[in-house]
């Protein structure tokens, strides 16, 4: 059985017997076509459920997306720790300088200077 190609792909040419097709052709082509049908489905299934896989795991990187937008990093959050503890560590040696130098008057810690405490260095 030859093919010859046809606008709609393979096209098989089966040659003509007294009363008609030769049937042993027709019945493989009809189990080629069948198999590759069947072979088609599967791929589609497949397909389908890699669809929903990638549109699932589209919405997850999207929600993560958000959650990291909304959420300030830990690499932020170190760095404001880390000023924070250097102003404090700065304002402890003012404190403590002014407290050497001859009995001033600390600051208090929250900045406010009410509740100064005055320490003399005798």
């Amino acid at each position: 059985m030859g093919d010859r190609n046809g606008k709609q792909g393979n096209v098989p040419d089966f040659e003509i017997v007294l009363w008609g097709y030769d049937r042993g052709q027709v019945e493989r082509c009809l189990d080629d076509l069948t198999a590759r049908l069947e072979e088609a489905l599967c791929q589609l299934d497949s397909v389908e459920v890699l669809q929903t896989q990638l549109c699932d795991a589209q919405l997850e990187v999207d929600q993560l997306r958000r959650c990291a937008e909304e959420r300030p990093s830990l690499a932020n959050r170190l760095a404001r720790l880390l000023q924070t503890a250097e102003e404090l560590h700065a304002r402890a040696q003012q404190d403590a300088a002014a407290i050497r130098a001859g009995g001033g008057v600390a600051r208090s810690r929250n900045g406010s200077g009410s509740g100064a405490v005055g320490i003399s260095a005798e």
